[in-house]
């Protein structure tokens, strides 16, 4: 609420063009067209991948209370650590827009292999602090009579494998946003839904199998999963504006 007030007051005072006027309060139907063809995928998109964490932590709550909470401190290390990731995907997605609109396919593409380089530097370094702060970390979130040697018997496998898929989630949001931007909502869409089957026969399987290792490799093998998907569906998108420019030139 705070954020927003502020945007608002710093929209009114410092950025006029930005402002509305009465005329401006109205709905109109090309513009509110296009945003829900944008939002609604998108929403979908969210609630799609949390429908798919519920169903591997369901698998995962099967091994008992501390293989739940070590579970938990080594997943609230890996999200602190692949933060960069999203703001990847935000600056895509306006970096895409504005090259697309301007019709500068060229800049484009340059700039989604640069942040590629750019996630795959980020992972690594990731990978390295996941392996050094999780002995360091994973006894913060207990107390009582746990031993850090059992927490880190139930955490250790979760980072490790999260750690070697960690460019394919940068990829994920690199190039999500990047089709969002170039206005494609629906193929994003479909990367949730790979996330979601990919994370449901993983704990399907682990489930069957009594498999802690696999229950705990969902999230690694969605990301694998759907990095391949999204790269696959970002050059189909990148071949298609391609040709766009081609016949409208």
């Amino acid at each position: 609420a705070l954020a927003a007030v502020g945007c608002a007051i710093y929209i009114l005072t410092r950025e006029p063009a930005l402002r509305p006027t009465r005329k401006d309060w109205h709905l109109n139907r090309a513009d509110t067209d296009h945003q829900l063809r944008m939002g609604v995928p998108m929403a979908l998109q969210f609630a799609i991948t949390a429908s798919g964490t519920m169903v591997m932590q369901a698998s995962i709550n099967l091994f008992g209370s501390v293989a739940v909470a070590s579970f938990t401190a080594a997943s609230k290390l890996v999200t602190l650590l692949t933060q960069g990731m999203p703001a990847f995907g935000q600056t895509m997605a306006s970096y895409c827009g504005q090259n697309y609109g301007k019709g500068d396919i060229v800049r484009l593409k340059r700039g989604v292999f640069l942040i590629n380089v750019i996630n795959a530097v980020y992972s690594l370094m990731s990978l390295a602090l996941t392996w050094g702060l999780l002995p360091l970390t994973a006894g913060i979130f207990f107390s009582g009579d746990a031993q850090l040697a059992d927490i880190l018997g139930w955490a250790r496998p979760y980072a490790y494998v999260c750690m070697t898929c960690y460019i394919p989630l940068g990829m994920i949001f690199i190039y999500r946003n990047a089709m969002q931007g170039c206005g494609y909502g629906f193929l994003p869409m479909l990367g949730g839904v790979v996330e979601l089957i990919a994370r449901f026969l993983v704990a399907f399987i682990s489930m069957r199998m009594e498999s802690y290792l696999l229950a705990v490799s969902g999230d690694a093998v969605a990301w694998l999963a759907a990095g391949i998907y999204t790269f696959i569906a970002w050059h189909v998108v990148v071949n298609r504006i391609t040709r766009q420019r081609e016949q409208a030139a």
